[in-house]
């Protein structure tokens, strides 16, 4: 990983008043990520914070464990992005996921 990436990390734990924000600061990233990277380009036509998609929709913005929403380019289906934002070196286990399936 790059040294910047690794410095916005550390900005975003040391500089974050609670959990939430600091998850709020790594959902806007991979966002903005998802929305600019090559790859995701290709896949993703469109790409919200998952409140906001569904605000546009009428339904309950409350909180599933779905943080982005992308529109599929090729059949206009939709993918649920779950964001996790742990410490450095922190191994993801199921049990950090279960709540998204």
């Amino acid at each position: 990983m790059s040294s910047a990436l690794n410095d916005l990390f550390e900005r975003y734990r040391g500089g974050s008043r609670s959990e939430r924000e600091k998850g709020t600061y790594f959902e806007n990233l991979a966002k903005v990520f998802f929305e600019n990277d090559p790859q995701y380009t290709q896949r993703f036509d469109s790409v919200w914070k998952y409140a906001e998609w569904a605000a546009e929709r009428g339904i309950s913005g409350q909180d599933t464990g779905i943080d982005l929403v992308a529109r599929v380019r090729d059949d206009g289906g939709f993918c649920a992005i779950q964001c996790k934002f742990y410490r450095e070196g922190h191994r993801i286990q199921k049990s950090d996921i279960d709540s998204f399936f």
